[in-house]
């Protein structure tokens, strides 16, 4: 086992400096990636329930930024390249 305070040598100070500053890394990580899980999961749920809903739903952010629509939204707002009159009009 490792000794403590000044009976230390080079090697194995620079060993437990490498070792703890990995496992930090480690933990770390870990911690990150157990935020994302969790807030993907919240995410599709929160799009599970928008889509529920049979009316349109538009989330914006406060700069008029769509951040989530639901299924009947995009059907009503979203036009293909033969509906879309700016390009049937800059084409034509």
């Amino acid at each position: 086992m490792f000794g403590s305070g000044p009976h230390l040598d080079e090697d194995q100070r620079w060993f437990i400096s490498a070792l703890s500053q990995k496992l930090d890394q480690i933990l770390r990580q870990d911690r990150l990636s157990q935020g994302d899980l969790k807030l993907s999961r919240e995410r599709s749920l929160l799009h599970s329930i928008v889509n529920a809903v049979t009316d349109p739903i538009l989330l914006t952010d406060t700069e008029g930024r769509l951040l989530i629509a639901n299924a009947r939204a995009l059907t009503l707002f979203t036009a293909s390249e033969e509906e879309s009159e700016g390009r049937r009009g800059r084409c034509g």
